[in-house]
């Protein structure tokens, strides 16, 4: 059964093939590569970007992190000595 299917399919390619090189379209081969290509360039420069963006967020936050730490200890050396002085 799968058998016919295929051929059916490969049968409307071929028809498809017929009228476009009738109507003078051709797609070369190395144009759907070409396609595949910029897919993959596109996902992988938006999963860059967004690696990127991530980084960029950890490192702002560390920036907080090393100023709230810095700010508890100046407070520590600031605080006023419970002894009074």
């Amino acid at each position: 059964m799968q058998h016919h299917v295929r051929c059916g399919v490969f049968r409307r390619n071929d028809q498809q093939i017929r009228r476009q090189s009738a109507l003078g379209i051709r797609e070369p081969v190395g144009f759907r590569w070409a396609n595949a290509a910029i897919i993959a360039i596109r996902t992988a420069t938006s999963s860059l970007t967004g690696l990127v963006r991530q980084i960029n967020y950890l490192n702002e936050e560390s920036l907080f992190v090393g100023d709230l730490e810095h700010i508890q200890d100046e407070a520590e050396r600031r605080a006023i000595p419970t002894t009074g002085r």
